[in-house]
């Protein structure tokens, strides 16, 4: 039979577990702060907003401009899912609605890359700094296809 004093124990045990699981998590997704704010496709009316969610996730979403007008083609997540750090994403239709998730295969201090073998396009997206207000998105099917796209932090 437990006493009070082993139950206060565990619960003591299972706090600090998950202040170390949450600390472990905003570790993990500090490393894309750099994607915070609104970043413009070059030479398109195309947008990115990145900013954080209760610090255990990002959350964003790619949009045009129509006419000074909003129109949102995507939400955007990157968190912690299943023990790792995923993209996951939710394009307008497309996919039947259906989030597609991308899981963190790569970091390295200019390029993070997130893969799903099993989508049809992209498999690939590579988010890579060029500079601190610059970057490069590469969506890729990592064989034939790919598209890039320059963007730059919008004031």
């Amino acid at each position: 039979m437990l006493t009070q004093l082993d139950h206060n124990a565990e619960k003591v045990s299972g706090d600090l577990e998950a202040l170390y699981q949450l600390e472990k998590v905003q570790k993990e997704l500090a490393q894309f702060a750099y994607l915070i704010g609104t970043w413009k496709v070059v030479g398109q009316p195309a947008y990115e907003t990145w900013e954080w969610k209760t610090g255990r996730e990002l959350v964003g979403h790619g949009y045009a401009m129509l006419d000074g007008v909003e129109v949102i083609r995507e939400r955007l997540l990157i968190v912690w899912l299943d023990g790792e750090v995923s993209y996951c994403a939710t394009v307008l239709n497309h996919n039947e609605g259906r989030e597609i998730c991308f899981r963190h295969n790569l970091g390295l201090e200019i390029e993070d890359v997130f893969v799903n073998p099993a989508h049809d396009f992209p498999k690939r997206i590579v988010y890579k700094r060029l500079e601190e207000d610059k970057i490069l998105v590469v969506l890729s099917d990592e064989h034939e296809k790919e598209v890039r796209l320059e963007m730059i932090l919008y004031p």
